[in-house]
């Protein structure tokens, strides 16, 4: 949601319903750019659907994934407390 009205002015143009005069981005990007960048995701998404719903959501990658998290999460903040800095 953040992205969207940060954004919303790009958004809007990807779709023709704003132009900015003063268009700061030397290239245009369009919805056409979007569909094409997707497309590979889309047929691998769609050739790996049964080995990612058997695997990857299986209780026990869950778990392995939330403890992964875990274990990351108070590397970086031990970390960021020997540099000095404040965790948010």
């Amino acid at each position: 949601m953040a992205v969207v009205v940060l954004y919303w002015k790009r958004l809007w143009s990807l779709f023709g319903f704003y132009r900015d005069h003063h268009e700061r981005y030397t290239s245009q990007l369009n919805l056409i750019h979007i569909i094409v960048a997707m497309i590979p995701a889309v047929v691998l998404g769609l050739i790996l659907h049964d080995f990612i719903k058997s695997v990857l959501f299986s209780p026990k990658t869950v778990l392995v994934g939330l403890v992964a998290g875990a274990i990351s999460d108070d590397i970086r903040r031990d970390e960021g407390q020997k540099n000095g800095k404040q965790d948010p």
